[in-house]
């Protein structure tokens, strides 16, 4: 897939290539102004031409062909299966209401560390 993708790319480019270099060879193409067109015309009033010689009268047109039957609608193209969904998550277990933590009496300062708490020997 890698080779095809890079052959495809160097294709689309050489084309780019030759396109540019066809059109800035190309000599651009200049217009002229609508309002000298009718200086440069040769013959003004041209001579009315002549009457058309009668012929011998057309044949009649062939009856047209009958209709076509109409053809039955393509068959849709096959379309890709649907990826199957997983399983809806599971209803969430209703939890007991919880019953608030009593609060904490006050109590008296532990006594300041002096740096010693716990030190052996102390």
């Amino acid at each position: 897939m890698k080779r095809f993708t890079h052959i495809t790319f160097a294709a689309l480019y050489a084309f780019a290539a030759a396109a540019a270099a066809v059109l800035s060879a190309a000599p651009l193409t200049t217009f002229p102004d609508p309002g000298d067109l009718a200086s440069q015309d040769p013959d003004p009033d041209p001579a009315p031409s002549p009457a058309p010689i009668p012929g011998p009268a057309p044949a009649p047109a062939p009856p047209a062909p009958p209709a076509p039957a109409p053809t039955p609608a393509p068959a849709p193209a096959p379309t890709r299966l649907p990826i199957p969904l997983p399983p809806p998550a599971p209803a969430p277990v209703p939890t007991p209401p919880t019953t608030p933590l009593p609060t904490p009496t006050p109590t008296t300062a532990p006594p300041p560390n002096d740096g010693m708490t716990g030190v052996m020997g102390a």
